[in-house]
């Protein structure tokens, strides 16, 4: 069997934003959404500029016609405007989800790939494909964006350099300097919007393991300790976004106030200049105008680096996501076709057999014994020679262990859907194979059967109701070898010797049955001991 080519290197956080624009099928909607707002910008800079060439030359010199032309051309222009600013939004927004769908993918293929990785809460994939996707898609609308506010500015410089030289110098020249005291502003945000996700993730994952395990810290009498982890959890994650606010009203404050000064400076000068005589009153009308209507897209492009520092946090976390490293090796081999015998050792010193058909027994407190649950559910990396189906390391198999061997963990989870599927998503459910995990007495009080709703969890069912569940559907799978790991470890007495029984239900098996149950174990045709 040749090695399957490895997976691709996640793109560093700079790259993953970059690719947001330039994948595959984005440039064009980038494009057209980036050329759609700046003309958009554009068309709203020259607003000023015809109202005072229309004062000038309609107003001042009384001539009706000039004022109806002149009208008709801004009708146009906003025309232009609207139409500009639909097709800007249509483009970009297309853009920004099909780059926030990409993101979602990657993540959900991270989470399902065959090779494993390390375990991440659940309500941190969760915030991973959710804000981080949504940060890192919105790059698109930060591009088109700041091009168009880019668009604009340059568009009200080149109107006032047709007025007057000294103040498109001026604002030239002011420009870089307010942006450059932006950029300054906006290190400590960056710095703040990254600890602020870390704890919104943590603080998600947790939410999440509470509601999970509810009904078991009540069980245990353990909901005020629960309660008072995730107070002090919530606690952290204000402190982090109240500094994350702080700093970006700080950051904000000195952006407007860089940008007024800039504007309020421009409009004084312009009056000044007025009252010498060395402008129109038309001309004075758009300079008050441009720098009023410019002040917006002035503070959007000092915004660029608060809105690069949210996206380049959360791209970095998709990237530890996506870059973090396979538990499982790639697979260098085939798991043989009908194997006959599974050999493991357990801890250092203890090796068992298991043969199809027969039924073993391993005390669950033996060392070593969790371990190898999850070396052959493939969950760890087997050790070179640890597991050998028939001649063939288990090393070697990667994910393809599972073809053979089906482990589940002890607490495997149950899918939401009707208890048919849940028991047998590949197929028809066998009643044999209910009886023998005692399930079809539930059955019989179910509402609609084998058509009954699970909740996801199984959280309408109980403890024993669940491990039975659980067992129903280890039986109905295909591997040739069946891993139970304290399959009766919630259910009555009379009960565990009812399923005790069922352990032969599918004698093309070999079962290996990891409990401390004296009934399970009794009904094995040996028990390995230490």
């Amino acid at each position: 069997m040749s090695s399957p080519a490895a997976p691709p290197e996640p793109p560093s956080p700079g790259r993953m934003l970059l690719r947001t624009l330039t994948a595959p099928g984005q440039r064009l909607p980038v494009a057209l959404g980036t050329l759609g707002l700046c003309g958009h910008q554009v068309a709203e800079m020259l607003v000023p500029v015809v109202i005072g060439a229309a004062v000038d030359d309609a107003v001042v010199g009384r001539d009706p016609r000039a004022l109806v032309g002149w009208l008709g051309v801004l009708a146009a222009l906003f025309v232009a405007l609207t139409l500009c600013w639909r097709g800007g939004l249509i483009g970009t927004t297309r853009a920004y989800l099909r780059a926030e769908h990409t993101l979602r993918q990657q993540v959900v293929a991270r989470v399902l790939d065959d090779r494993g990785g390390p375990g991440r809460p659940p309500g941190a994939t969760l915030s991973l494909a959710t804000s981080d996707a949504v940060r890192v898609a919105g790059t698109t609308w930060l591009l088109a964006g700041q091009v168009a506010a880019v668009a604009a500015v340059t568009t009200a410089a080149v109107s006032l350099l047709t007025i007057s030289v000294p103040l498109a110098a001026a604002l030239a020249v002011a420009m870089p300097l307010a942006v450059l005291v932006m950029h300054r502003l906006a290190a400590p945000l960056e710095r703040r919007s990254d600890r602020e996700q870390a704890q919104a993730a943590d603080a998600a994952a947790l939410a999440t393991d509470l509601v999970g395990g509810m009904r078991v810290l009540q069980g245990l009498g353990a909901s005020t300790a629960g309660a008072d982890r995730y107070r002090r959890t919530s606690r952290a994650l204000l402190a982090a976004r109240v500094g994350a606010a702080r700093a970006r009203a700080w950051y904000l404050a000195g952006s407007e106030a860089a940008s007024g000064v800039l504007v309020g400076a421009v409009a004084l000068a312009a009056g000044w200049m007025t009252l010498r005589g060395s402008l129109t009153v038309g001309q004075l009308v758009t300079v008050v105008g441009l720098v009023q209507t410019v002040q917006t897209p002035l503070t959007q492009t000092g915004q660029l680096m608060v809105g690069l520092a949210q996206k380049r946090a959360s791209a970095a976390r998709l990237h530890d996501a996506l870059a973090a490293p396979r538990v499982l090796p790639a697979a260098v081999a085939a798991a043989p076709t009908g194997a006959t015998t599974l050999t493991a050792r357990v801890g250092d010193d203890l090796v068992l057999r298991v043969a199809r058909g027969e039924v073993v027994g391993l005390h669950a407190d033996t060392p070593g014994a969790g371990d190898l649950v999850d070396v052959l559910g493939a969950r760890t990396a087997a050790d070179p020679g640890a597991v050998l189906l028939d001649d063939v390391c288990a090393s070697t198999l990667g994910p393809a262990l599972r073809t053979a061997v089906h482990a589940p963990p002890r607490d495997a989870h149950l899918f939401a859907g009707p208890l048919a599927e849940v028991v047998a998503p590949a197929g028809s459910v066998d009643a044999d194979l209910l009886r023998a995990a005692v399930l079809d007495d539930v059955v019989t009080l179910l509402p609609e059967g084998t058509g009954s709703a699970v909740a996801a969890g199984g959280s309408n069912l109980s403890g024993g109701q669940q491990d039975r569940v659980r067992l129903a559907r280890a039986l109905h799978r295909d591997e040739p070898f069946l891993v139970l790991h304290e399959p009766a470890a919630a259910v009555d007495s009379v009960t565990e010797v009812a399923l005790a029984a069922g352990l032969r239900a599918r004698p093309d098996k070999g079962v290996l049955v990891v409990t401390d149950s004296p009934a399970l174990l009794a009904a094995c045709d040996r028990v390995v001991r230490r």
